[in-house]
């Protein structure tokens, strides 16, 4: 298993999920992997680790779809795709404290009002701002 960590795209949170954008995010995923497969002079990749932001909009479903179709060819044809998701975290815009956010699907395009109902920070405010969530990460890959 290779031992780094990369960022693949930031995706700003969609309301409505689309295949062009998934289509681009498997693309840039794909690059990523090859890229570091060559610098690592591995042959053949055989699963990819990636962390997905809950707010990303992406389905995991649908990057496999097109990391099948793109990677053809490859050393990466056939790799296996693991995900794993994060949630946003709310940030004190006083004190900068942050606190993890329960994921809630049926309300994701309502992250910004809700934040305004969370509970007082240790530092007695409640100005809270949204933080993270949204990007998509190739953690690890396994290779040879």
């Amino acid at each position: 298993m290779c031992g780094w960590t990369g960022f693949v795209k930031h995706c700003a949170p969609s309301a409505q999920r689309c295949d062009v954008h998934e289509l681009a995010i498997t693309q840039a995923i794909l690059d990523t992997a090859l890229r570091h497969a060559e610098q690592a002079r591995v042959t053949s990749v055989h699963a990819l680790y990636l962390r997905l932001g809950e707010l990303s909009g992406l389905a995991p479903d649908s990057i496999q779809f097109y990391f099948d179709l793109l990677s053809k060819g490859t050393c990466a044809e056939g790799a296996q795709l693991h995900f794993e998701r994060f949630s946003p975290r709310a940030r004190c815009r006083v004190c900068g404290a942050t606190r993890g956010l329960a994921f809630d699907t049926s309300a994701a395009s309502a992250w910004s009002r809700r934040l305004g109902l969370l509970e007082s920070c240790a530092c007695g405010k409640s100005d809270f701002e949204l933080e993270g969530g949204t990007g998509c990460f190739l953690d690890a890959m396994e290779a040879e």
